[in-house]
C-alpha cells in the first residue's frame, strides 16, 4: 500500500475523535481542522523511507520503549562536547558507560542575549548556528541510530522568544500574528488572571504579564519578559506547533520532551496550570502526529505532584504522553537522603497512581532545573508534620545550613514568605562530596560515594526509564563560576550545569581517582540492569514496607528481584526473609554474596542490593 493510502487509513481511524476534541476547543472551525490535515500530508511527504520503516518496527512492538536495555543521559551540547559534530566524537564515551539514549538539551535557534538557557526559541525549524546546522543534527541522529541508540529533543510548547517570526510580525502590527499571543489593552484585563497565577521566577521576573511598548499592550509572559505565551485558543497556533513537532520528528528524533506542558491553556480565575483543555490538546498532538510519525514518543515535562502528573499519560484507549517525569520519586529521594528516613518516600510510593500499561515514568535524581518539593501539605500532615516547618527544614538540610548536614546547595529564587524552597546543586555536592573534600576526605568521602551509587541504583531499578545527568558519572561538584557572570549570576541553576573537562574525564581510567570510582560504579550498575530482564517496565513494581529507614520493592513477574536501599546513618541488622514472603533466600546481582533463609546481616549506612530471590 502506498504512503498516501496508508495516511488516509490512519486519518479515518482518528478523524472522529480528533474532530470532536478539536470542535470542543475551537467550535465549528472546519477550515482550521482540515488545514491541519493538509499540514500532516505535507509533513508525511517529507518523511524518509528509513524513518517510516523505523516507525513500523516500533509500532509492531508497543512496549519497545519499556525495555531494561534503555538508559538515558541528558546534556547541553556545548557544555558536554562543543558543537553537534563534536558529540559524535563522544559517542564511544557514552557507549562505554552504557548510555543508549541521549537527550540533546535546547539546540533550536534561540533568542540573542538572554534566552533562559535556550528555552526562548526563535525558530522551531532551525538549529542554532552556535551548535551547527540541521544537516549536522541529522547526521548525528543517523549515527546514533546505527548504534541502536535513541535521540530526545525539546519542544517548548508554552511560549516563543520575542524575536520569533510570529512575534516580529505581531510587532509590525499584523493582527493575525498578534492573536498568536495573549494580549490585553487594559491593565484591568490582566487583573482577572494575575492574582491567581503563581510566579515562576519571582526574583528575576515577577508577575505573569509584561507591558510591550511597541504594541502598546500587555502580553502574558509567565516565564520571562522575552518569552511570549502562545495562545492555544487560536487553532492556527495548534497547527503551527504540530507542524513544528513533525519537522523535528522528520529529522529522526525518537522522543520529544514537551516543555512547560502544564501551562499551555489559560483561563482567568485559575492558576492557569493543568487545566482540562491541556489534556485535550495533548491528546490531539498524539492523534495528529501519529498519522505521520506513529513511532514518535512524548515526554511530559509536568513538574508537579504525582496526582497532577498522572493524567498526562492519558488512558490505554486514549494515550497522551508515553513518559512523564517522576517528580515524586526525585523529591522524596532527596528528602529521605538528607533526613536519613524513608517515611515520606514510602508513604508517597504507597499511594502512587496507576498508569496505563504502555506508559512509563522517567526516573531521575536531578536535572538542569532546580529541585522542587513535589509533595503536598496533606502528604506531610499525614505523617504528623507541620508542612511549612518541614519544607524549610528540608531545604536547610540540602543547603548545608542545618547542623550536621553533609549537603551543599544554593536556594533558587528564594522567597522568605514561601516555605516551599527550591534548591540547585550537583548530585555530588548534595551527596556530601564537596564538603568531604573540604574536610580532607576519609570516611565522609566514602559515604558521599555510597550515597551517589545508591541513588543511581534506585532509578535504574525502580521501574521506568532512567535518565542520568551529564557530569554525575564523573562526580562533578558545584561550579560557582556563574557568580562572576553578570548575565547568569541571579540564576543559581547554573551551579550544576558544568562544562566537561575532557582531561578530567580521562581520569575515569585511572584507578584510585574520584572519577574512576564514580564512573566504574555507575557503569557496573547499568550493565547489570541491562542483563536483568525483570527490570523492564511491565508495571510489576511491588512496594514492600520494611521500616522507616529502608526503601524496598520487588520487580519481575516470574523471576523476582528484591531491591533494598538503606537510608539510615548507623549500622543495623537486616534479613531479607522478613520481607520476602515465601522466598527463602537469594543471590546478589551486584556482588558475590548469597542470602540464606533467616540470615541476619549487619548493613552499613547507604547499603543496597538487588537480590534474585529463590523459592
Amino acid at each position: 500500500m502506498d504512503v498516501g493510502s496508508l495516511f488516509q487509513l490512519k486519518w479515518e481511524s482518528i478523524e472522529k475523535e480528533a474532530s470532536e476534541l478539536f470542535h470542543e476547543l475551537y467550535g465549528d472551525d472546519n477550515d482550521a481542522f482540515y488545514s491541519l490535515k493538509r499540514t500532516l500530508q505535507l509533513r508525511l511527504s517529507e518523511r524518509s523511507d528509513e524513518l517510516s520503516t523505523r516507525d513500523q518496527v516500533k509500532v509492531a512492538d508497543p512496549g519497545w520503549h519499556q525495555s531494561n536495555r534503555w538508559v538515558g543521559m541528558m546534556f547541553y551540547v556545548d557544555r558536554f562536547a562543543g558543537k553537534i559534530p563534536d558529540v559524535e566524537g563522544r559517542l564511544d564515551y557514552l557507549e562505554e558507560l552504557g548510555i543508549n539514549l541521549v537527550h540533546l538539551m535546547p539546540i533550536l535557534k534561540r533568542r540573542e542575549g538572554e534566552n533562559d538557557g535556550g528555552y526562548a526559541v526563535s525558530d522551531y525549524s532551525t538549529i542554532d548556528p552556535q551548535f551547527g546546522s540541521n544537516e549536522d543534527l541529522i547526521r548525528l541522529i543517523s549515527e546514533l541510530h546505527k548504534r541502536n541508540s535513541l535521540v530526545m529533543m525539546d519542544m517548548v510548547l508554552n511560549h516563543t522568544a520575542d524575536d520569533h517570526a510570529w512575534a516580529l510580525k505581531a510587532k509590525e502590527g499584523d493582527p493575525d500574528y498578534l492573536d498568536y499571543f495573549y494580549h490585553f489593552s487594559e491593565k484591568a484585563e490582566i487583573e482577572k488572571f494575575d492574582p491567581y497565577m503563581p510566579e515562576i521566577f519571582p526574583a528575576t521576573a515577577p508577575g505573569s504579564f509584561s507591558y510591550i511598548g511597541e504594541l502598546n499592550k500587555w502580553l502574558m509572559t509567565v516565564f520571562y519578559r522575552y518569552q511570549w505565551d502562545l495562545n492555544y485558543r487560536n487553532p492556527k497556533v495548534l497547527n503551527e506547533i504540530i507542524s513544528a513537532l513533525l519537522t523535528i520528528a522528520n529529522w529522526g528524533v525518537d522522543i520529544i520532551r514537551l516543555d512547560a506542558i502544564i501551562f499551555i491553556w489559560k483561563k482567568h480565575g485559575t492558576e492557569c496550570q493543568n487545566l482540562p483543555e491541556v489534556h485535550k490538546i495533548v491528546r490531539l498532538l498524539k492523534l495528529f502526529t501519529s498519522c505521520v510519525a506513529p513511532g514518535l514518543l512524548y515526554l511530559a515535562e509536568a513538574i508537579t505532584t504525582k496526582d497532577e502528573v498522572a493524567p498526562y499519560f492519558g488512558s490505554a484507549e486514549k494515550p497522551q504522553c508515553d513518559f512523564a517525569y517522576n517528580t515524586a520519586l526525585m523529591s522524596c529521594l532527596w528528602d529521605a537522603m538528607v533526613r536519613g528516613n524513608t517515611r515520606l518516600l514510602n508513604q508517597i510510593y504507597k499511594a502512587m497512581p496507576s498508569i496505563p500499561g504502555h506508559t512509563s515514568w522517567l526516573n531521575y535524581i536531578r536535572c538542569h532545573d532546580d529541585i522542587s518539593m513535589a509533595f503536598t501539605d496533606e502528604d506531610l500532615e499525614k505523617l504528623g508534620n507541620d508542612s511549612d516547618q518541614y519544607r524549610r527544614e528540608t531545604a536547610a538540610r540540602m543547603t548545608g545550613e542545618y547542623p550536621g548536614s553533609f549537603s551543599k546547595a544554593l536556594l533558587f529564587m528564594p522567597d522568605e514568605n514561601d516555605p516551599n524552597k527550591r534548591v540547585a546543586s550537583s548530585l555530588a555536592s548534595l551527596c556530601g562530596l564537596e564538603k568531604a573534600r573540604e574536610s580532607g576526605g576519609g570516611l565522609e568521602l566514602d559515604l558521599a560515594f555510597k550515597r551517589m551509587e545508591m541513588l543511581h541504583a534506585i532509578i535504574l531499578s525502580v521501574g521506568g526509564l532512567p535518565m542520568l545527568y551529564y557530569g554525575d558519572e564523573l562526580a562533578i561538584t558545584n561550579d560557582y563560576g556563574f557568580l562572576e557572570d553578570e548575565k547568569l549570576k541571579l540564576d543559581t541553576r547554573w551551579v550544576s550545569r558544568p562544562q566537561i573537562d575532557w582531561s578530567r574525564a580521562q581520569l575515569r581510567e585511572k584507578p584510585g581517582t574520584l572519577e574512576n570510582r564514580a564512573f566504574t560504579d555507575l557503569r557496573n550498575l547499568i550493565a547489570i540492569r541491562k542483563s536483568c530482564e525483570p527490570f523492564s517496565d511491565k508495571n510489576d513494581f511491588k512496594l514492600i514496607l520494611c521500616g522507616d529507614d529502608l526503601f524496598c520493592f520487588e520487580r519481575g513477574a516470574m523471576d523476582k528481584i528484591l531491591c533494598f536501599f538503606y537510608f539510615g546513618q548507623v549500622q543495623r541488622k537486616f534479613s531479607i526473609s522478613t520481607i520476602s514472603g515465601k522466598y527463602s533466600g537469594g543471590t546478589s546481582l551486584i556482588r558475590e554474596e548469597s542470602y540464606q533463609p533467616g540470615q541476619e546481616i549487619l548493613i552499613e549506612p547507604y547499603s543496597f542490593d538487588w537480590v534474585k530471590l529463590k523459592l
